[in-house]
């Protein structure tokens, strides 16, 4: 039995492209966690929610 990681899969079809696309969009509009800071992840990596918050 030959293992492929599910990736292979994605990439075959095209569905990866898709799903990188759409992970860019949530690092460019931060809206990943209940805060939705909407901060551009790839402009400000060094930010971070403020600790009080949680």
């Amino acid at each position: 039995m030959d293992f492929k990681p599910s990736y292979i899969k994605l990439l075959n079809d095209g569905s990866l492209i898709k799903k990188i696309e759409e992970a860019k969009k949530h690092i460019t509009y931060c809206n990943l966690c209940p805060h939705e800071c909407a901060v551009d992840r790839c402009y400000k990596a060094n930010y971070s929610v403020p600790k009080s918050t949680f």
